[in-house]
């Protein structure tokens, strides 16, 4: 399979798989591909993946056109089906401000949206962006979704199934924000994020969790740092150098 990818774009790789020759003789597209499960940096010369992530056998990775592996670490990342991603927030307004150009990126890209925020975050992001793109896109209160007694694997099975139920890749926002420890123990946040991390990547979705980092006790908010391949900072995407796979 040959592979069109831009800075950042996460793709899968199939064995022999080659990105595609830059047109006009140009630079080459990429060199440095990261896995979506484990961010493992595999460095290619060739731009030839011939094996799936030797660290945790992914065939998801991220493309990066960086010659060496400090720069892929620095690069921004655009966010793509594998990818499990996290954003603190200090608030509510800031939740909205930072869903909707992941929300909008989603729409333009033919896929489907769906948003698990709170009912006053709902609010903003439906004044923020235009009647079209409302029209194609699901809301749905996190007070409804988050709520005790929360069951972390059924939680994270409704979003598979929805992400099986049609072709167009499934994006997903959503996070309780408040504190998580009203709605359910420490280690079912856990047991949440690690699944969710692998239907992530097993399924192709894209996932922006928001989490309202001012209101959290440190014990979750540890969890949340380690368990996202790629953290929002200076508004954008980055490699996240708190991430640990779950399966290491």
């Amino acid at each position: 399979m040959r592979l069109q990818v831009e800075r950042g774009h996460a793709a899968t790789i199939i064995e022999g798989g080659v990105c595609e020759d830059p047109p006009n003789g140009g630079d080459a597209v990429a060199s440095v591909f990261e896995c979506t499960r484990c961010n493992a940096l595999t460095y290619s010369a060739s731009r030839t993946i011939r094996a799936a992530c030797d660290s945790c056998g992914s065939r998801t990775m991220r493309v990066l056109d960086e010659v060496s592996f400090s720069a892929a670490i620095e690069a921004a990342r655009t966010p793509a089906p594998g990818d499990h991603c996290v954003a603190l927030v200090e608030d509510h307004a800031d939740a909205a401000r930072v869903a909707c150009p992941f929300i909008a990126e989603g729409l333009c890209a033919g896929e489907r949206v769906l948003v698990w925020l709170p009912a006053g975050v709902c609010a903003r992001i439906e004044a923020s962006l235009p009647a079209e793109d409302l029209n194609r896109l699901e809301l749905v209160a996190a007070e409804t979704v988050y709520v005790p007694p929360f069951d972390a694997a059924a939680t994270v099975a409704a979003v598979v199934e929805l992400a099986r139920s049609e072709p167009a890749p499934l994006r997903v926002v959503g996070g309780p924000m408040g504190d998580p420890l009203d709605v359910a123990p420490l280690e079912e946040w856990e047991r949440y994020e690690t699944l969710a991390h692998e239907a992530c990547v097993s399924e192709g979705i894209t996932a922006l969790c928001v989490w309202e980092a001012p209101r959290m006790p440190d014990e979750v908010l540890d969890i949340v740092r380690r368990s996202h391949g790629l953290i929002r900072r200076d508004d954008a995407l980055h490699r996240n150098p708190d991430f640990l796979w779950a399966g290491a």
